[in-house]
């Protein structure tokens, strides 16, 4: 249903989920509804997120106060004002500030831009990738889980997979099918040390694991499934082996259930899915 904003700025007509395609070419008036106004809650919900709590923290733990590290990021977001006063030439002509930059700096100045624009981007990336992974730690130390280097590193393949595709870029496989790892639910982890502890015997090692192997390209499947269902493609390339890569590391924990009875239960699907909407959700 059209709301009165919607009808006074002329958006009415527009289809719902479908994708502007314009790009940077050049918009026709008849296509210039919006106000700022209407995109005020746009760019308030890019921009206004759980990103700041993080920052704060970080300020808080250099030692800034409450208050101070509240001071300096308001004080670095009213220099939005600057993109606000730039941004005026875009109505007048009908394109993207990128493609007005050309103007004044010409094709090779914008160049200089394009390369800020993509340090940004990519600090973004590695940021959410940061986030996403100490995320799960923590979780998993709130557990009473042991953080190892293999945890961490399922976290980071799972993580920079799933943002891979959600930002359109290309999943990197290293040879055929890639490396074979074994991943398991974190819940699991949970209830097979506990197994250990109440059933296992005293100076015994046990490993805690599937058993089952699954390789990059089997991950990258599933992910395409989940990317189907929300109207997103999955794009992959494969890439020569590399040399340093362990093949294959999958663990035998049948020790542990010949002492205790522990069976993993979660499914790699379930943990793949439940860290997609995590992820989307972010």
């Amino acid at each position: 249903m059209a709301t009165g904003i919607d009808i006074h700025d002329g958006s009415s007509g527009d289809e719902a989920f479908k994708v502007e395609r314009r790009g940077i070419d050049y918009v026709p008036e008849n296509e210039r509804w919006a106000t700022p106004r209407n995109i005020a809650a746009l760019w308030a919900g890019t921009s206004i997120n759980v990103e700041y709590f993080i920052y704060g923290a970080l300020l808080m733990g250099f030692g800034f106060s409450f208050y101070t590290a509240l001071a300096v990021i308001i004080i670095g977001n009213v220099s939005y004002f600057l993109l606000g006063l730039a941004s005026l030439q875009g109505p007048e002509t009908g394109t993207t500030a990128f493609m007005i930059s050309r103007a004044p700096f010409g094709t090779r100045g914008s160049r200089l831009l394009s390369f800020f624009n993509w340090i940004t981007q990519l600090g973004f990336e590695t940021e959410g990738l940061i986030l996403i992974v100490g995320a799960g730690l923590v979780l998993s130390q709130m557990a009473g889980l042991h953080t190892s280097s293999g945890l961490k590193v399922a976290y980071v393949i799972i993580a920079a997979a799933i943002q891979a595709v959600l930002s359109g870029r290309e999943i990197e496989i290293y040879g055929a099918q890639g490396t074979i790892r074994d991943f398991i639910h974190v819940t699991d982890i949970a209830t097979g040390i506990v197994a250990a502890l109440e059933k296992g015997k005293e100076g015994t090692i046990y490993n805690i694991g599937t058993g089952r192997g699954t390789s990059t390209r089997q991950l990258v499947s599933m992910l395409e499934s989940l990317a189907q269902n929300d109207g997103l493609s999955v794009r992959s390339k494969i890439l020569p082996s590399r040399q340093f890569d362990v093949e294959a590391n999958v663990l035998d924990s049948s020790k542990l259930t010949a002492h205790s009875g522990w069976v993993p239960k979660a499914s790699l699907g379930i943990g793949v899915e439940e860290m997609w909407h995590a992820v989307k959700s972010r």
